[in-house]
């Protein structure tokens, strides 16, 4: 027990260190019983974010018993394998653990497993900081005042000072007079010992600094060095997030010698060395560097999120200064976003593309010069932006997203290259991002498609293209990372191939008779693509041809619209274009209702289809008339009218039996008479197959009674949720059941709602199903 105890000072004096912004101590290694040992820790923060975690190594194989924070409150990993073989403290809703804040940290291990320990690693992360320290608690020592040789009480004679170890710096004894002593070797007088660790050159608590560029640029290779006098030397380098070159920095050679030449990397942080002294003990010599100098770095892009998000972040670049902007293709880029998210794309490019996952936390890049870009330049800088979820995250189904794209490209020429969204949304409702490298440039564009040439690729290279597809509300994205090989394709001479077009000067809109572009002569080994602008179906496309049907809106009509052809064979591609204009043929007078919106909307595998009207005149009904070709109409369903009215009606109609695949529907207006009259045609991507998704049947739809009922697919377990919201999204009235038969009825009448349409959310079965209601 004296002998452990004996140990514990020795800790106490000399088993500590630092570690990026961290500073760490063995505080004691104590004895609980026979057979157990307590290690109790401090852990010192130094920067100005909050401790994230902590990590203690282990024997292996060996669990932590006990352990423990004493201020802050903590989720323990007992054990893991990250960073190493660990017990592991997470930090939970830790608020001002940083600028200086220390906490305690304890474990107790059995006694034969710590006596075997020749070395306790332990890493603390805050931010983006990560701090690490190792140490042998076996072989810790006293600092300069320890009792190196006896207890050098020469002066006393009482034999122990005899042998001339004593206090003083410099080992000489007490004047002991051994010869009056009780034995020892009697020349205490001048004590010819060392005096343990009492010479000068362990008086301080570093060993001698470490030499080298404090502000090396980054990706160059520069040397660190300290004093030749020790034993052992074991270096490290400020640690990045990724830990890869040329994010992090690098070790190129020397590690085990007091020389290391190293990689400079992006991250501001500290050089370090642990050495040992064969008389002092382990020893640390730190050197903050920083890379390159100053440049401002700002992050643009949205903040919040719902789990499942697709979102983009983008990088610029600007003289710290505020003197200009910096072009970003001289730089290196290394992004890092919070636990769970998913990079999608560009993490060595200046615009990132992630989904984001459920947790907060905060998303940033690290920014430095390279050199193989612009030796020129010695810069670097860092930005963080925080991202928090929504308040309101419902469930969103995700839009169809599959991508025509080519596979090979050539590193230059005069091709051109089309990325396309195949079954694009023929609503136009879903929105459509591409992110490009930089080495395509752009030739055209529309919705969902996006035509390139190749300049100046790095040939046997992989490049990548970045589709993001956003549902209209918002709510529900999709994303895919298309990789894109680059060929060195043979040059010499060559002929592009020559396009002409056959087509109609003008079409009508919602004709009955659909508009064909053909190429006037196709010939063999070309290839012919055609750009289709938006508002226009395509109802059969082939080699040298396509066959469309304007569908376009009255505000959009009487003007021109272009159509693109683009041949292509191996020498290159020729673009051609070809302006049709839309008439207003007539095609039936005008409703004689004043139709102010006809829109639909796939929903719980049914077609959801709403329109309004602002007037109507001996208006008996509505006849919903569905179409799989945009050519062929059927009747599928029929809603009542209201006759002679001035006011703003809504209407709804579910469609239950539509089948998947894009879907056209129109209104034929039918007056008292059986005059009727068409609306427009509108499209609608349907997905059939979420139908089993749908836990409710909500009826009647309209509402006139002022009850709604909701009937259940499957039995309820436990409680339900039912929720009325108006579009905008706010909650109007909310009731909760703690148990449900397989219906309810919701009673509306004290609400005093206004005519129009509103959504009905229910959860139950730990799902939530959201359906549009019109009230009457």
């Amino acid at each position: 027990m004296l002998i452990l105890f004996g140990f514990i000072s020795q800790v106490q004096a000399q088993c500590s260190g630092s570690g990026e912004c961290f500073d760490f101590k063995l505080v004691s290694a104590a004895a609980v019983n026979a057979s157990t040992t307590r290690l109790t820790f401090s852990v010192r923060v130094n920067c100005d974010k909050d401790l994230s975690n902590v990590a203690f190594e282990l024997p292996a194989g060996v669990r932590a018993s006990a352990p423990k924070g004493q201020k802050y409150t903590y989720t323990i990993e007992n054990t893991t394998n990250n960073p190493f073989y660990s017990v592991k403290f997470e930090g939970k809703a830790i608020k001002a653990y940083k600028n200086g804040a220390e906490d305690v940290f304890s474990y107790e291990l059995p006694s034969s497993a710590f006596s075997k320990m020749s070395r306790i690693r332990i890493q603390a992360k805050a931010g983006q900081n990560v701090g690490t320290y190792s140490l042998n608690p076996q072989n810790c020592s006293s600092t300069s005042n320890s009792n190196g040789g006896g207890n050098g009480n020469g002066g006393n004679g009482n034999g122990n000072g005899g042998n001339g170890n004593g206090n003083g710096g410099n080992g000489n004894g007490n004047n002991g007079n051994g010869g009056n002593g009780n034995g020892g070797n009697g020349n205490g007088g001048n004590g010819n010992g060392n005096g343990g660790n009492g010479n000068s050159d362990c008086s301080d608590s570093q060993p001698r600094p470490i030499e080298g560029p404090a502000k090396p640029c980054p990706g160059e290779v520069v040397e660190y060095s300290i004093g030749n006098n020790y034993t052992s030397y074991d270096w490290d380098v400020p640690r990045a997030q990724a830990g890869n070159s040329p994010t992090g920095w690098e070790i190129v050679s020397g590690q085990g010698t007091n020389k290391v030449k190293v990689r400079v990397g992006m991250k501001n942080g500290t050089m370090k060395v642990t050495v040992n002294h064969s008389k002092c003990g382990t020893k640390v010599a730190t050197l903050p560097v920083k890379p390159g100098n100053d440049i401002a770095v700002n992050i643009e892009g949205n903040t919040q999120y719902c789990s499942g998000d697709v979102l983009a972040f983008k990088a610029s670049v600007s003289k710290a200064n505020g003197n200009g902007n910096s072009k970003n293709s001289t730089y290196d880029f290394a992004w890092s976003v919070p636990s769970g998210w998913t990079i999608v794309s560009g993490q060595k490019s200046n615009t990132l593309v992630v989904k984001a996952g459920t947790a907060s936390g905060e998303v940033s890049v690290m920014v430095a010069s390279s050199g193989k870009k612009n030796k020129s330049l010695c810069e670097a800088g860092e930005a963080t932006v925080t991202v928090t979820p929504k308040e309101n995250c419902s469930p969103c189904t995700k839009p169809d997203l599959e991508v025509e794209a080519p596979g090979e490209v050539c590193a230059s020429g005069e091709k051109i290259y089309k990325f396309a969204v195949e079954k694009r949304d023929p609503a136009g409702k879903v929105k459509y991002q591409f992110f490009l490298p930089e080495e395509f440039q752009v030739v055209s564009q529309g919705y969902g498609y996006v035509n390139v040439t190749v300049n100046n690729a790095k040939p046997d290279s992989t490049l990548f293209v970045t589709v993001v597809a956003v549902n209209g509300n918002n709510c529900g994205a999709e994303a895919v990372c298309l990789p894109v090989e680059v060929e060195d394709c043979p040059t010499g001479p060559c002929t592009k191939p020559t396009v002409a077009l056959v087509a109609p000067d003008s079409v009508c809109n919602l004709s009955d008779e659909p508009a064909t572009i053909r190429v006037a002569q196709v010939r063999a080994g070309v290839t012919y693509s055609f750009d289709v602008p938006e508002g226009f179906i395509i109802l059969d496309e082939g080699v040298g041809f396509v066959t469309v049907v304007a569908v376009l809106e009255e505000a959009q009509l009487e003007q021109n619209y272009t159509f693109r052809v683009i041949a292509t064979n191996d020498c290159g591609s020729t673009a051609l274009e070809e302006e049709i204009y839309v008439n207003d043929c007539g095609n039936g007078n005008p409703l004689p209702v004043t139709l102010t919106r006809f829109e639909g909307v796939s929903r719980n595998g049914a077609v959801e289809l709403a329109w309004s009207t602002a007037s109507e005149i001996n208006n008996d009904r509505f006849e919903i008339e569905r179409s799989a070709n945009g050519k062929d109409f059927k009747k599928v369903g029929e809603v009542k009218g209201n006759g002679n009215s001035s006011a703003l009606i809504d209407y709804a109609y579910t469609d239950r039996t539509a089948a998947s695949g894009t879907l056209y529907y129109r209104l034929r207006q039918v007056d008292f008479d059986n005059a009727f009259e068409y609306s427009k045609v509108i499209a609608v991507s349907h997905n059939a197959g979420s139908a089993s998704q749908a836990a409710i049947n909500v009826f009647p739809n309209p509402v006139t009674s002022g009850v709604v009922g909701i009937r259940f697919a499957e039995q309820v377990q436990g409680a339900a949720t039912i929720r009325l919201s108006d579009l905008s999204g706010k909650v109007l009235h909310s009731q909760d059941w703690s148990s449900v038969d397989s219906q309810v009825d919701m009673n509306l009448t004290g609400l005093n709602l206004r005519a129009g349409i509103y959504m009905l959310s229910v959860t139950a079965n730990g799902r939530s199903t959201t359906q549009r209601i019109v009230v009457r």
